[in-house]
């Protein structure tokens, strides 16, 4: 349980000392298995380890579907330590009923563990490292508004912005009135998500990366998604990401306490429904590249 006296602060620096940076179990499809992800990440990182300052395998964030198991092991030591939990996006109930955005966060309802019970199931299931639980803006106002959060929480919550317009700035006024009700939590700033707030900015990065950039130096210590997969609905075009960018991005991630976390979302997961196979070498060497780049730059 976090202490009542919750420091952001502290508890960023301790995500930091305790994982360096993080990964995510989205890498074998949005319905991949834990146990294929764990095996993909140890091989990536065997590969990208070279130039790394720490050797330390990254915390991963595991998506908490209703059939994500073994529960019991999801906090304890690993070769592939969980770091944070990945819950409910929330619907937002100002989006028509035929909003693509609305559709498929009703299927994420039905199909991801409710809150409530995941934050239950979770405070049987931990170690002494750090951990979060992580629920979109409209989630976390949600369960908050109906009175469904325990009050002893098992980990902070981590509050991620979507990709609405305005999204960050209600994500901000959800964690400060969360924070005054005493209730432990930190903001998730997803770039991707807030590069969809503006059009065509994610199909052109360029034309909203200074603003994001300001957006994301004003937070104070919060957790960073970057999301570099192939799934081009919601990854940034690594190809049009000049050096220059990765270098200013680096810069701002540098200059406060942020834990990054590299989401790598895998493209046509129809057709990689349960799992994506080590063996597909050009993903794995995408993948190597990407983290190679990224370490270069010294964002993770």
């Amino acid at each position: 349980m976090p202490p009542t006296n919750f420091n952001p602060e502290q508890f960023i620096t301790a995500l930091k000392n305790s994982y360096g940076s993080g990964i995510s179990t989205d890498v074998v499809g949005v319905f991949g298995d834990w146990y294929d992800a764990r095996e993909f990440w140890q091989y990536i990182f065997k590969e990208v380890g070279e130039g790394r300052e720490k050797s330390q395998m990254p915390g991963i964030e595991v998506l908490l579907w209703r059939f994500v198991a073994p529960w019991d092991e999801l906090g304890s030591s690993d070769a592939v330590p969980v770091a944070g939990f990945h819950g409910r996006t929330g619907i937002d109930p100002d989006l028509s009923w035929f909003n693509p955005i609305r559709l498929l966060t009703i299927g994420f309802t039905i199909l991801l563990q409710s809150t409530p019970k995941a934050l239950q199931r979770l405070s049987l299931a931990q170690d002494s490292k750090p951990h979060y639980f992580l629920i979109h803006e409209t989630e976390a106002r949600s369960v908050f508004q109906n009175n469904q959060l325990p009050t002893a929480l098992p980990c902070p919550l981590a509050i991620e912005n979507n990709p609405f317009e305005e999204s960050y700035e209600v994500t901000r006024e959800a964690v400060e009135t969360l924070t005054k009700a005493g209730i432990p939590c930190v903001p998730v700033f997803d770039i991707v998500h807030y590069l969809l707030e503006k059009p065509n900015s994610l199909i052109n990065p360029s034309k909203h990366w200074h603003e994001m950039l300001q957006k994301l130096d004003a937070l104070g210590p919060c957790i960073v998604h970057i999301s570099l997969g192939t799934n081009s609905h919601d990854s940034l075009p690594v190809e049009m990401i000049t050096e220059d960018m990765w270098s200013e991005l680096a810069s701002v991630l540098n200059s406060k306490l942020r834990y990054v976390v590299i989401e790598y979302q895998r493209s046509s997961f129809l057709d990689k429904l349960w799992s994506v196979p080590l063996e597909d070498e050009e993903f794995a060497q995408r993948t190597v590249s990407i983290f190679k780049l990224l370490t270069k730059h010294k964002i993770i």
